[in-house]
């Protein structure tokens, strides 16, 4: 099964961190048998819309060609 995994900030005074998202998400994938990881996929603030989420569009094209398998949030 490939997994993809997905944070996103959403703000830029608040000094969010991704790694806050980050770190439970891999050690929930890190639990999982017959899994491939196929990426980190990070938004950073400023993205209001999806055209802006470059990491999200990038992310969903992977699901729907069929590449990734499951997406963590």
């Amino acid at each position: 099964m490939n997994v993809a995994i997905y944070a996103r900030v959403s703000t830029h005074d608040k000094d969010q961190n991704p790694e806050t998202q980050l770190r439970p998400l891999r050690e929930h994938v890190a639990e999982l048998k017959g899994v491939s990881v196929l990426g980190e996929f990070i938004d950073k603030a400023g993205a209001d819309d999806l055209r802006g989420r470059r990491e999200w569009r990038r992310l969903l094209d992977l699901a729907l060609s069929g590449t990734a398998d499951l997406i963590i949030v």
